[in-house]
């Protein structure tokens, strides 16, 4: 994130950077939760008795806990791409890689506003965080459509209970 002295391109570029870190610890502790029920299904299926640490296990026996230890992966796995849905789907274009640990994400946040159209790119990689302003060649009217934005996301933080 970058500083500027320009009060509403910082309220835009800390709602997003703040929205983005939301994103990536949701995201995080969902590949951590899939990671660890993966750990106790090769637990189960090298023979080792769960039934210590979960009771429920020894009632359901191996075929059956391992179905339910899929089920949950499965709902985790789904968190996890479900972690950048935190705006309607048709403000972002998301662009994952999903061949690193960490799945790199672009996203496109289009506003337009009165005067312009204006867009706000967030960039991870790892948890390393971008969020950019896009130019744009019409410097006033871009200037007018960021405080329209600041506006919007300044009465959308105060009339919700989420702090973001």
């Amino acid at each position: 994130m970058t500083t500027s002295s320009d009060p509403n391109q910082a309220v835009i570029e800390g709602f997003f950077f703040n929205l983005a870190t939301e994103s990536l610890e949701r995201a995080s502790a969902a590949m951590q939760m899939a990671k660890s029920y993966r750990l106790l299904k090769r637990q189960v299926l090298e023979g080792l008795d769960l039934g210590a640490q979960f009771p429920q296990a020894r009632k359901l026996g191996p075929e059956e806990t391992i179905s339910v230890i899929d089920e949950a992966i499965e709902a985790f796995e789904t968190d996890e791409k479900r972690a950048w849905q935190l705006l309607p789907d048709h403000l972002a274009l998301r662009k994952t890689h999903p061949f690193e640990h960490m799945a790199r994400v672009q996203a496109t946040y289009h506003f337009v506003g009165s005067q312009a159209a204006l867009n706000v790119q967030v960039t991870t990689a790892g948890e390393r965080i971008d969020v950019r302003i896009l130019p744009t060649r019409q410097r006033e009217a871009a200037s007018q459509t960021m405080a329209e934005l600041a506006k919007s996301i300044t009465f959308a933080r105060l009339s919700s209970s989420v702090a973001l």
